[in-house]
């Protein structure tokens, strides 16, 4: 097996998945310990490169983040919703209730109900995938 120490993750990675266990436990758990201090002391030397460089990595911030993401799809589709509502006020048949035209300021208010709407389950959607990302990306 050669000194250990010179193989990199990957290679301990591909070691350990294409050992038998069953028939090799002293080098399962050699290769396996050798690869959980290599881990650790890789994560060790990110946190100093990040801390030399000043990169600083906040926790999540759930009401925050939701907001944000709530913010930036307003900011999106609010201009274009809303300037169909505006549309609708006067008339211009760009809004639909209950398969029939709405003009005036019900075509306002039913364009500001359906981006709120809207607004939440995207943003609501991207959140929890936010989440699921920092999951699997954090371990």
């Amino acid at each position: 097996m050669g000194d250990i120490d010179k193989y990199t993750i990957a290679e301990l990675e591909q070691a350990l998945s294409s050992i038998d266990r069953a028939a090799y436990p002293e080098r399962a758990k050699k290769l396996s310990d050798a690869m959980e201090q290599k881990s650790q002391r890789a994560a060790s030397l990110e946190g100093e490169l990040n801390a030399i460089k000043g990169v600083q990595h906040k926790p999540l911030q759930a009401g925050a983040d939701f907001l944000d993401f709530v913010g930036s799809f307003l900011c999106s589709w609010g201009l274009l919703i809303g300037l169909l509502g505006l549309a609708g006020v006067f008339g211009a048949g760009t809004v639909t209730w209950n398969g029939s035209t709405v003009h005036g300021f019900g075509a306002l208010f039913a364009t500001l109900f359906v981006l709120a709407i809207f607004a939440v389950i995207v943003a609501g959607g991207m959140f929890l995938g936010y989440l699921l990302f920092n999951k699997l990306r954090r371990g």
